[in-house]
C-alpha cells in the first residue's frame, strides 16, 4: 500500500487498515524523517495538513534501543503533489512537539493498540510543561509488513485518563540524501 493509497481512504477504511497492521521495527526509524499528511479536512483549516516527523536514539546506540525519541517539523502548506519544505527553511528546520517512541504495552494507560508503537508527547522532557502538545498520544503501524517506508498513525488527545480520538495521519519516509 502506498502513501497515496492512504490519503484517499475513508476513516472506516483507515481503521480496517490500522487494525490489520503491526508496528515497524524501532531500529528502522532511527535517524530517519517522514513527510506526514493529516487525514482530516480540519487540519487544512488549521494549517497543519502537511508536516514532518523525525526519529532519533537519544542514547546513540543505533541498535537494540528499547525507546527512541522524535520530533515534528512544520512545513509549508503547499498542494499535496508539491514537495514538503520545512519551516523556516530546509537547512535549519524548527523542531518541536517532541515525543518518546516505544512499543505500546497492555499495562500502560495508553494501551489501545498493543501491536503499534506509541508516540507519547507527555513523556518527552524536551516539551515544556505548559505546551499543549504534551496531551498528544499517537499510535503508529507499518502498512506493509516489514517495510517502514509507509506508516499509518492514529492520534489521540489525553484528557486525564480519557483518550479522545483526533485523526489519522499518513507518513512516508524521506529518502536519505547524505
Amino acid at each position: 500500500m502506498t502513501f497515496e493509497d492512504l490519503i484517499i481512504k475513508t476513516k472506516k477504511e483507515l481503521e480496517v487498515v490500522f487494525q490489520a497492521c503491526a508496528a515497524p521495527e524501532l531500529n528502522a526509524l532511527v535517524d530517519r524523517e517522514y513527510d506526514g499528511y493529516n487525514l482530516t479536512p480540519m487540519a487544512a483549516l488549521l494549517g497543519i495538513r502537511k508536516f514532518r516527523k523525525g526519529f532519533f536514539d537519544p542514547q546513540g546506540h543505533l541498535a537494540g534501543s528499547e525507546e527512541l525519541e522524535g520530533y515534528n517539523v512544520p512545513v509549508f502548506q503547499t498542494a499535496f503533489h508539491e514537495r514538503w519544505m520545512a519551516k523556516p527553511c530546509e537547512e535549519n528546520p524548527h523542531r518541536f512537539g517532541f515525543y518518546t517512541v516505544r512499543p505500546a504495552e497492555r499495562e500502560d494507560i495508553d494501551n489501545a493498540y498493543p501491536k503499534a508503537l506509541l508516540l507519547n508527547y507527555g513523556r518527552s522532557p524536551r516539551n515544556p510543561w505548559f505546551r499543549v502538545e504534551r496531551a498528544l498520544r499517537d499510535y503508529l503501524v507499518a502498512v506493509n509488513p516489514g517495510d517502514p517506508d509507509v506508516l499509518l498513525g492514529k492520534a489521540y488527545i489525553a484528557v486525564g485518563s480519557l483518550r479522545v480520538f483526533s485523526n489519522f495521519f499518513a507518513l512516508r519516509r524521506v529518502p536519505n540524501t547524505g
